[in-house]
């Protein structure tokens, strides 16, 4: 296939796929399917934490890096090498998710 045919075909595709933004709710499915993974190995109040904040997501009351924080956990703790690889835990590469909090000089005191 000629390259300018393949990057118009790849153009077309990646434009129809960011049409249409990921839901909350097959959000949360991917969610709950992986910490199936983990379900012998943890205790009930895990399970119910991290589902409820889960539920928390797909009810807009929480972000999603809460819970994909608490799964990053478990895949390093449980060394679960399939879901290392997955890139929906990584949806955003690490330059672009850096978080710049306040200088000191940027604070404000609100106890004056």
């Amino acid at each position: 296939m000629p390259f300018k045919k393949l990057i118009d075909q790849y153009e077309a595709h990646l434009n129809k796929m960011l049409k249409c933004p990921p839901r909350k709710g097959s959000n949360y499915n991917v969610l709950t399917k992986a910490a199936g993974y983990f379900a012998r190995q943890l205790s009930t109040e895990e399970k119910t934490f991290f589902l409820d904040l889960a539920q928390k997501y797909k009810s807009g009351e929480a972000q999603l890096d809460s819970p994909l924080s608490i799964l990053k956990e478990w895949i390093i703790r449980f060394n679960e090498l399939y879901l290392k690889m997955q890139t929906f835990l990584e949806p955003f590469p690490e330059k672009l998710s850096t978080f710049k909090g306040l200088s000191d000089s940027d604070e404000r005191n609100y106890w004056k």
